[in-house]
C-alpha cells in the first residue's frame, strides 16, 4: 500500500494535506490490456485495500491491472476519522430492547461528540465529501500515468465513481455500478421506514401463506376422513 497526498479541501487555498492509501496491482498476464479497473468500497468509509487480490481474481483472464484505493478518513488514509463515541451509542442501543428514538438519539449524541472532538483537533470535515473521493480518483489516474481506466463502485461509491466519472470524462473508459444508490436518496434518512415498510409487507405474505397452509392441512385432514380417502391412518 502506498500513501498519497492531496489537500484536504482543494476549493480552500492552504488546507491542509491528507494522505490517501492505495494499493496497485499488476496484471502479470501476458497480453496485458490497458484501463485498469479502479476500485473503493461503499460505506461510506468501509475497507478497500483489503480486496485487492479477491478484484484481481475476478477480472477474465487476470489481464488488467487492479487499483484499490481508500476512502479519506477510512482505516489506512492519515489521519484516520474514528468515532468511538458513535460505536459506544451503538452498542449501548444494541445492550437492551428500548423505544427507537431512545436507540437513535444516543448514537446521534456520539457523532456529534465525535465532531467536536475532531474539530478540535484541527480536522476540516469540509473536506470529507464525495466530490473530494471523486477528485482524487481522476488525480491518482494522472499520477499513476493512465490515459483511461474502469471505474467500479459498490453501494455508496456507486456515487463517487459516478462523480468520478463527470470531473475526469477523458480519463474513463467504462463504469460499473453494483448496488446503485442514486444521489437523491437519503440512505440513512429512509432505512428505517423502508424497514418498516418492507417488514409489513412481508408479514402480510406470511399471512397469506399460512393461510393457504393451513387450508391446505383441513383440506388433507377432511379428505382423510371422508370415504375412500387418500389419506394414511395408523394401525394402532
Amino acid at each position: 500500500m502506498r500513501l498519497s497526498d492531496r489537500a484536504r479541501t482543494a476549493d480552500v487555498p492552504g488546507s491542509r494535506t491528507i494522505k490517501v492509501g492505495f494499493a496497485v496491482h499488476r496484471s502479470a498476464a501476458s497480453g496485458r490490456r490497458p484501463g485498469p479497473v479502479v476500485y473503493t468500497s461503499g460505506g461510506p468509509g468501509s475497507g478497500s485495500i483489503q480486496l485487492t487480490g479477491y478484484l484481481s481474481e475476478m477480472i477474465p483472464g487476470r489481464d488488467r491491472d487492479v487499483v484499490v484505493i481508500e476512502q479519506r478518513g477510512s482505516r489506512w488514509p492519515e489521519p484516520a476519522l474514528e468515532c468511538p463515541e458513535i460505536a459506544r451509542g451503538v452498542l449501548d442501543a444494541l445492550a437492551g430492547p428500548g423505544p427507537m428514538r431512545a436507540e437513535t438519539a444516543g448514537i446521534a449524541r456520539g457523532a456529534n461528540a465525535c465532531r467536536e472532538r475532531l474539530a478540535r483537533q484541527g480536522v476540516d470535515l469540509r473536506g470529507y465529501t464525495t466530490a473530494e473521493i471523486a477528485a482524487e480518483v481522476a488525480d491518482l489516474r494522472r499520477a499513476l500515468g493512465y490515459p483511461k481506466w474502469n471505474l467500479f463502485g459498490v453501494s455508496y461509491s456507486t456515487r463517487s465513481m459516478l462523480a468520478a466519472a463527470a470531473a475526469d470524462p477523458d480519463g474513463v473508459r467504462s463504469v460499473v455500478l453494483d448496488s446503485f444508490l442514486p444521489a437523491e436518496v437519503d440512505w440513512y434518512g429512509d432505512a428505517q421506514a423502508n424497514l418498516d415498510a418492507t417488514l409489513r409487507r412481508r408479514a402480510g405474505a406470511g399471512r397469506r401463506r399460512l393461510t393457504q397452509l393451513w387450508r391446505g392441512v383441513t383440506a388433507l385432514r377432511g379428505s382423510d376422513r371422508r370415504p375412500g380417502g387418500r389419506g394414511r391412518r395408523g394401525s394402532g
